[in-house]
């Protein structure tokens, strides 16, 4: 099993091939979407460190999920 500190260290720098981040941190700080669906996988840590943190922040901006 690997660590999170081993992953990040393997995590190519950016900017990647597709490279939106940039775009979607101005569109996340202005502006709230009405409706959000999430899809998951059945890995435990992603759906924990991941999705949950980011499904808990758009519901505290408003967004139904």
């Amino acid at each position: 099993m690997m660590s999170f500190l081993a992953s990040c260290q393997n995590l190519a720098s950016r900017p990647w091939v597709i490279d939106d981040l940039e775009n979607f941190k101005l569109k996340w700080s202005m502006k709230s979407w009405k409706k959000a669906v999430i899809f998951v996988d059945n890995s435990g840590a992603d759906i924990i460190l991941g999705i949950l943190p980011f499904a808990r922040e758009l519901l505290r901006r408003g967004t139904q999920v």
